[in-house]
């Protein structure tokens, strides 16, 4: 569909591409030491872009916890 061929993520694909902030060669040192680290990460953003996403991230997921915790952990059958 025609709507569909100019989207901002294609966008940002084609005109960023080589211009990005990070810096390869540390990000590979980076993946590196998580895989010969005796305890890898099982998640690991890369960057001050991805940090701040999973952080945000994380704070929503401790936000809806913390907000629903009394009801959600009530749903265990009722002990005679």
């Amino acid at each position: 569909m025609p709507e569909y061929t100019a989207s901002s993520r294609k966008h940002y694909r084609e005109t960023n591409n080589g211009n990005q902030a990070g810096d390869p060669d540390k990000a590979i040192t980076v993946i590196m030491q998580a895989v010969d680290a005796d305890e890898t990460a099982l998640h690991l953003p890369l960057g001050p872009i991805a940090h701040a996403i999973a952080e945000r991230k994380l704070a929503a997921f401790r936000s809806d916890i913390d907000a629903w915790r009394d009801v959600s952990i009530a749903t265990d059958f009722d002990q005679p």
